[in-house]
């Protein structure tokens, strides 16, 4: 919620700037509800995905990144042999 508050107050002053005014620079500022002291919920945004959901596409790509690599080096070596 802090850092949230510091991007308001340089979002005013951006907007007081000329420069930063006529290119139009903002920071995108989202609401957060304060849980404690250290941990808040930020609010929901369209069109984005956990870091749970993030992850896991990540390491499914990985695994057939790998199985695809493994199959190259397998027809290679293939191909070597019987050559």
């Amino acid at each position: 919620q802090r850092v949230e508050q510091l991007f308001g107050v340089l979002n005013a002053m951006m907007a007081r700037d000329r420069e930063c005014s006529q290119r139009q620079l903002y920071i995108r500022t989202y609401n957060v509800v304060p849980m404690t002291s250290r941990i808040g919920i930020i609010e929901w945004m369209s069109n984005t995905v956990t870091l749970k959901e993030l992850l896991s596409e990540q390491a499914a790509l990985t695994k057939q990144e790998d199985a695809f690599q493994n199959a190259q080096i397998q027809q290679r070596d293939f191909i070597k042999k019987y050559s």
